[in-house]
């Protein structure tokens, strides 16, 4: 039986956190496992809280905590998957934070693992209100990569104080390997 486990975190307290555990009717392979509160999204470990929110550092520190860091999307599929996962398992929120940053360095987006974000299409959304420029577009206001519901979760930068994203957080392991192709 597989094992499922979901953490609430009051991130305003860094510390109050509770593991609540639910099953389903499948058995695990070795390849399956992921290491708890993980779970496998295209081959990758994966931790979504839908119910905690906080800023991109609060988040960062979450992820830390639990091994991980803030994920690492770098391919369109990697990033159509998690989507998916969002919507199969209603986890929709506001949003969720993503590794991604050029606090420091405006205009050189980088993955906490310092290697380069890819710009443009199929990654960067846009606004509505202004299609014609592809995020990310508000210099030094916004330094903190985010995936927003409202936009289908197409990458933006946002303030990194924002404080009512969720975590996505992805195990981190020298023995985790990644997929870096599109």
């Amino acid at each position: 039986m597989k094992k499922y486990y979901f953490i609430t975190c009051h991130l305003s307290v860094m510390v109050a956190c509770h593991l609540e555990a639910w099953a389903t009717a499948s058995t695990p392979t070795t390849l399956e496992a992921c290491p708890i509160p993980y779970v496998r999204v295209s081959g990758r470990c994966l931790f979504f809280d839908p119910l905690a929110t906080g800023t991109w550092h609060q988040t960062q520190a979450l992820c830390e905590s639990l091994h991980g860091n803030l994920a690492k999307i770098d391919t369109g599929i990697f990033m159509a998957d998690i989507v998916d996962h969002i919507r199969e398992h209603q986890m929709a929120t506001k949003g969720y934070w993503m590794g991604a940053s050029d606090e420091g360095h405006e205009g050189d987006w980088r993955w906490r693992d310092g290697t380069s974000v890819r710009m443009g299409t199929p990654f960067w959304g846009y606004l509505p209100e202004r299609p014609i420029v592809q995020e990310p577009r508000r210099g030094t206001v916004e330094n903190c990569g985010c995936l927003i519901d409202q936009y289908l979760y197409f990458f933006h930068d946002c303030p990194c104080s924002n404080d009512y994203y969720s975590p996505l957080c992805e195990y981190r392991s020298k023995d985790y390997q990644t997929t870096t192709a599109l």
